[in-house]
């Protein structure tokens, strides 16, 4: 006799110990983030090649031409690449989102006159 505590061999577990088990075994197989660690590398190499040159250097720009310490040139240097790469990122975001969303009007248009 089956009581109210008792599960019957070979039934399903309960939907909300299914969700459990699954995210248990996504949170067990979780991918190693390889582009953290390729940018903390980065980051590592970017600061000891800052810290070793401390000389002095000569700087031509447009129509400057001074003298400044290498590791701030190469500090200014990445600071200036970090807001070009988040500028590209934002662009492309932006692209991609007005795509998106073209797309989807084009396609409730198509439902709207009957056409597939």
């Amino acid at each position: 006799m089956i009581t109210t505590g008792d599960k019957p061999s070979g039934s399903p577990p309960p939907r909300d110990q299914a969700l459990a088990d699954d995210l248990r075994s996504i949170e067990k197989h979780r991918p190693f983030r390889w582009g953290l660690l390729v940018g903390a590398l980065a980051a590592v190499a970017a600061a000891l090649l800052i810290v070793q040159n401390g000389q002095s250097t000569r700087v031509q720009w447009l129509l400057f031409d001074f003298e400044m310490p290498q590791w701030l040139l190469l500090a200014v240097t990445l600071v200036i690449g970090a807001i070009v790469w988040e500028a590209a990122k934002l662009a492309w975001h932006r692209a991609q989102t007005r795509t998106s969303g073209r797309h989807q009007t084009l396609s409730s248009a198509r439902r709207r006159l009957g056409r597939s």
